[in-house]
């Protein structure tokens, strides 16, 4: 789905891949969240509409411009293919496009309107692709798990920008009811909050068909069970959403990447057929960070910000995994 969450998230998702696929000592730690609902998949395909909110704006840390963002549409569509599986190591490829549709109004400028750098980008393409490299072996008597990932991303016009990430995780404990890992990840990568990202996953099952699931800093949630091929699930994620625009204008470079970090709580149901699960998503999304850099370009250097008020949103997808 991101882009350092992407190559964390990618990371995490790699070793429940690893663990699905090769009976190894991984594998036991594992083997209790990949069941009929595995959060990492082969195909996914989303739809997310999110409901009316208000926002405000910065250009160059000055007012700028405040508004309603009246519908927001977000499609999107991640593969992930194992390529290679042997009992120690694994490489897989994922690609992920994401397309973002914003329709404004009540628009109110504080300032030029001939500087809005997003002109006519109200259609907007994003596309991604990370391969990585995952390797088990033991680290202090405990089942350890390393991966590498190296990746491209940019849009329908242009490749933008070159993604690299590593990270190690060591699997503290895993029994019949709780499994437990802490790990590291660096990445290389313009658009990241922080070049160090610290990992936590706790699996809980409070009771067979109830379990606690944290995944730092991916999700909390709480996960019930009904019946034989549904699940129901409550809590928070957090998502990291890039894509890139081309003002065409003087004033500006030939490209920038818009950066959001949001929050969503709410609701998750899951129903699966065979080798198909059907969900359902609602709940309220809360913007934690929205900011526009130059391409290539992080930390302070970004030339436009947004607050935006929490919204609703609801979303429904489609996964399939054999």
């Amino acid at each position: 789905m991101k882009k350092s969450l992407l190559c964390i998230i990618a990371f995490v998702l790699s070793v429940t891949l690893y663990g699905q696929e090769n009976k190894s000592p991984l594998s036991k730690a594992t083997e209790k969240v990949t069941d009929k609902f595995p959060p990492a998949r082969m195909i996914d395909v989303e739809y997310q509409q999110t409901f009316p909110s208000d926002f405000e704006s910065k250009l160059f840390k000055k007012e700028y411009k405040e508004g309603e963002i009246k519908r927001r549409d977000n499609i999107q569509i991640t593969v992930n293919i194992p390529v290679i599986k042997k009992q120690r190591w694994a490489i897989k490829t994922s690609v992920l496009y994401r397309y973002n549709y914003f329709d404004h109004g009540n628009i109110v400028y504080k300032g030029d309107p001939d500087l809005d750098i997003f002109g006519n980008n109200s259609d907007l393409h994003y596309i991604a692709g990370i391969t990585s490299f995952s390797y088990t072996s033991k680290l202090f008597g405990k089942p350890a798990i390393y991966n590498v990932s190296l990746g491209v991303d940019g849009s329908h016009k242009d490749v933008e920008a070159f993604k690299a990430a590593s990270a190690g995780i060591l699997v503290l404990k895993a029994d019949r009811r709780t499994t437990i890992t802490a790990g590291l990840a660096v990445n290389y990568d313009p658009a990241s909050l922080s070049p160090v990202i610290p990992i936590f996953t706790l699996e809980h099952k409070i009771r067979p068909d109830f379990i606690l699931d944290v995944a730092i800093p991916q999700r909390i949630m709480v996960k019930k069970g009904i019946g034989k091929n549904s699940r129901l699930s409550l809590g928070s994620e957090l998502k990291s959403n890039i894509f890139y625009i081309y003002p065409e204008k003087e004033a500006y470079s030939k490209s920038y990447y818009h950066r959001e970090i949001q929050l969503k709580s709410g609701f998750t149901y899951e129903y699966r057929m065979n080798s198909f699960i059907i969900y359902g998503k609602t709940g309220l999304v809360n913007t934690i960070d929205s900011k526009v850099y130059k391409t290539g370009e992080t930390g302070s250097k970004y030339i436009y910000s947004s607050k935006n008020d929490p919204g609703f949103y609801f979303s429904a997808g489609v996964s399939f995994n054999p």
